[in-house]
């Protein structure tokens, strides 16, 4: 596995083509090597590999990167003021004052409400992130 996640950084970030493919010719002969050596080897064929330069300039662009950091931030609001509901809850539970106990009843109920629409930001992040990437395998 971290031989997986090596090779792919490697192929992001330093534009190294690094995975084996295998390519059958039409004798039927199968023959598999590394996409750096596809260029070399079949000429004839005009296959260029894409090097992880390319692809993170084609694909790493704003209009991808805005969905992802959408959803970051929504989830990490949500997680705070759930948090946040939570304890103001907790010491509702505490609370022996009449006009105290509404206080935090309010707090609890704002924070709650704070924390549902993130999330709400969040599940529509991921499925803009679905989206993104079934147009992007589709038109390749």
């Amino acid at each position: 596995m971290r031989c997986f996640i090596f090779a792919l950084l490697a192929m992001l970030f330093l534009g190294v083509p690094c995975f084996p493919l295998e390519i059958k010719s039409s004798t039927g002969m199968i023959d598999s090597v590394l996409i750096k050596d596809i260029e070399a080897k079949y000429r004839s064929w005009k296959i260029k590999p894409v090097t992880g330069k390319e692809w993170r300039n084609r694909y790493f662009t704003w209009r991808n990167c805005v969905p992802v950091a959408v959803g970051i931030v929504s989830a990490s609001i949500s997680l705070w003021s759930k948090m946040e509901a939570d304890r103001c809850y907790r010491i509702y539970k505490r609370e022996i004052v009449p006009r105290e106990i509404d206080f935090w009843y309010s707090q609890v109920e704002k924070y709650d409400k704070i924390s549902n629409i993130s999330l709400a930001f969040f599940e529509l992040s991921v499925i803009w992130i679905n989206y993104k990437l079934l147009k992007l395998n589709l038109t390749q």
